[in-house]
């Protein structure tokens, strides 16, 4: 089988945007929507595991509660665990990318690097920073320890989710 993915041109302001980003700082239940949408959006392609490896806030439209999400020119086919792709490195932005990606662990790129990158992005949708430090090399460092290293509000109703799904080793994660 080969699969082709289209892309409509959508002109709009995508997460990026300050302004639409300011929405969600602390609104627990617009987040939870975002990814109930995000996931509802791209699960057709995760179920037939395709990868796309670049989630951030620039690749993502919202505009009426309609998640679109853009930039598939890296997206990958991921089949028992090997990844084919045709770019030589490990495709990634450093600041929304998964452990595997910073140690260029092609073989552990899976669905599973998406989610825990849609899960960085809301991270930084919620608290307005990012949750493995803003430079690469603190990125890289975090993410060299037996546990990752973030910042959660105490009582808060996102944290069982962000400890579950920010699990350095990908066979730990949903």
């Amino acid at each position: 089988w080969e699969y082709f993915i289209l892309e409509e041109f959508i002109e709009w302001d995508n997460l990026e945007d300050e302004k639409i980003q300011h929405d969600y700082i602390g609104n627990i239940q617009k987040v939870k929507d975002f990814i109930r949408w995000f996931c509802k959006t791209i699960s057709p392609l995760w179920n037939k595991w395709i990868v796309h490896r670049d989630i951030k806030p620039n690749n993502i439209i919202v505009f009426n509660d309609k998640v679109n999400i853009l930039d598939f020119w890296i997206a990958t086919y991921e089949e028992w665990w090997t990844v084919y792709t045709t770019v030589w490195n490990q495709p990634k932005t450093f600041l929304y990318a998964a452990p595997e990606q910073v140690h260029w662990q092609k073989e552990f790129i899976s669905v599973k690097t998406d989610f825990f990158c849609l899960w960085i992005l809301a991270y930084k949708l919620y608290y307005w920073v990012l949750p493995f430090w803003n430079c690469p090399d603190e990125i890289a460092q975090n993410f060299q320890q037996n546990y990752l290293n973030f910042y959660l509000k105490p009582d808060d109703d996102l944290n069982n989710f962000f400890t579950f799904v920010f699990q350095k080793n990908i066979y730990e994660r949903p």
